[in-house]
């Protein structure tokens, strides 16, 4: 036996309201942008551009990629992921349109794994990037905001 007889209640800190979650102006990205790594600004810009979320963006792989060449321009050959059910919140499986910003992003990340679209550089290796939002993130926000 404990020496409570229950738990006590835990009283919400009143007048305090976390804020609402809004889209970053251009000025505002530009900011968090210039204090992320590289890694993790491709995957920020990427974000940006598709919709997708952290895990979305973490387990990204290249076998999803479908080739889509009556969108071909003379700069960019265009291409849509196809997001399997089983790694998508809604169970359903996903297509994501890549934009011009989304489709550049890919062909400079193209080629540095077999396996996953984003990764990181860990010693003489890249491995799988594995939260976006992580201490780098936050601390990058932090410095942004000053």
């Amino acid at each position: 036996m404990t020496w409570l007889e229950r738990a006590p209640a835990i009283v919400a800190e009143r007048g305090h309201r976390p804020r609402d979650p809004y889209p970053l102006d251009a000025c505002e990205q530009e900011l968090l942008f210039n204090e992320l790594t590289p890694d993790r600004r491709r995957i920020a810009q990427f974000a940006v551009n598709t919709g997708l979320r952290d895990q979305e963006l973490c387990r990204l792989q290249w076998r999803w990629e479908v080739r889509v060449p009556e969108l071909d321009t003379p700069t960019l050959r265009r291409s849509v992921f196809v997001l399997p059910a089983d790694f998508v919140k809604g169970k359903r499986p996903r297509v994501v349109v890549l934009s011009d910003c989304a489709q550049t992003i890919l062909e400079e990340l193209r080629g540095q794994h077999p396996r996953y679209v984003f990764t990181s550089q860990r010693g003489h290796s890249r491995r799988r990037v594995k939260h976006v939002i992580a201490a780098g993130w936050r601390s990058a926000r932090v410095r942004a905001a000053l």
